[in-house]
């Protein structure tokens, strides 16, 4: 395709090939200015689009035609980039990880651990918390990109945020919190960064909500948007360190229900990409925006963050952790401490 121009405005098209020509419509108004070049896709323009230049004025200033290739992407197979490092790791636990020697419980003894007593579920409503919505915001992130800004009431579509560009950077900083952020509730204990977590989680979604940025009426808002979300991505993560420290320590008269605990909870908040991008879905379809289930989320949050404080982060709380030589297990007595040994077995 040739074009020729005049003081910077494109005059005439003109297609070399003539295969291609009567498959190239070069539109003009009645002065013969040119308005549009299109494309009809058939076996010879297959891939080919026509990148039409304006400026300000609506006039055509440049015409291009590039060619779009497109490969079969075999998603499936990047898991096979784990194996080598799973397999490293599994050898090192092999010879490295310290085996507590434990009596096996029955199915039915486990269940009975978790749900005859209340941390159970206030640790599993915790965990739902923080590595539910680390999870589940992962999966909804880039779903809330697309939905959300990609559909701004007369905004040119070709202007919409790429998806795929940020949905790493999230889970990507709630990992790399979770890594780094262990020996911070080791020394200073669990339940404190979990009540932080908490706190930030709520923070985040009322900036969402109060700031408009659900509902956007320009793509000026999108980056505060992302910025916010990965705010809330690593409050999440720190959660979620602080969570594997703290709920041993809830159960430290019992390695196994220790052990029990990290389990169950970690089931239920695994189903957090399931109910978040259903959640959020489904208050968009009902109420034209995710609003709705942000202010659902504080709710959650604030609740868990009660039952963190009150149980778990409290001077003098029931089952707190302070830090080293701080917790609850720390400050009772010998014989307090043989008693919960007897009474679980």
């Amino acid at each position: 395709m040739k074009i020729s121009k005049e003081a910077g405005v494109v005059k005439d098209v003109m297609v070399v090939n003539p295969a291609l020509a009567s498959f190239i419509t070069v539109s003009k108004d009645a002065s013969g200015t040119i308005q549009d070049v299109v494309i009809s896709e058939n076996e010879l323009t297959k891939g080919m689009q026509a990148v039409v230049k304006k400026d300000s004025a609506g006039i055509v200033t440049d015409v291009t035609v590039n060619k779009i290739v497109q490969k079969d992407i075999w998603l499936q197979n990047a898991a096979f980039w784990y194996l080598p490092w799973l397999f490293i790791a599994g050898v090192v636990c092999w010879f490295y990880l310290r085996s507590v020697p434990l009596k096996r419980p029955s199915i039915i003894k486990i269940l009975q651990d978790m749900t005859g007593n209340k941390h159970g579920y206030l640790c599993t409503w915790t965990y739902i918390m923080t590595f539910g919505s680390f999870a589940g915001f992962s999966a909804a992130f880039p779903l809330m990109i697309k939905t959300i800004y990609g559909n701004i009431p007369g905004m040119d579509a070709a202007l919409a945020p790429d998806p795929l560009k940020y949905a790493f950077i999230g889970p990507l900083i709630g990992s790399a919190v979770r890594f780094l952020g262990g020996p911070l509730a080791d020394k200073w204990g669990g339940s404190i960064f979990t009540q932080i977590s908490g706190a930030g989680l709520i923070a985040g979604c009322l900036a969402l909500i109060f700031g408009g940025l659900l509902t956007p009426t320009s793509l000026d808002q999108f980056p505060v948007f992302v910025a916010i979300m990965l705010w809330i991505f690593l409050m999440a993560g720190i959660g979620n360190f602080a969570t594997f420290r703290q709920y041993p320590i809830v159960f430290a008269f019992s390695p196994r229900r220790g052990a029990q605990s990290l389990g169950w909870t970690g089931a239920w908040a695994a189903y957090g990409p399931f109910i978040f991008s259903s959640l959020i879905g489904a208050s968009i379809t009902a109420f034209g925006s995710a609003k709705e289930f942000f202010i659902g989320a504080s709710v959650f949050y604030a609740v868990g963050s009660w039952f963190n404080w009150w149980y778990y982060t409290r001077p003098g709380a029931e089952r707190g952790d302070w830090g080293v030589g701080k917790t609850w297990w720390d400050k009772i007595s010998e014989s307090e401490r043989q008693q919960y040994i007897n009474a679980n077995p």
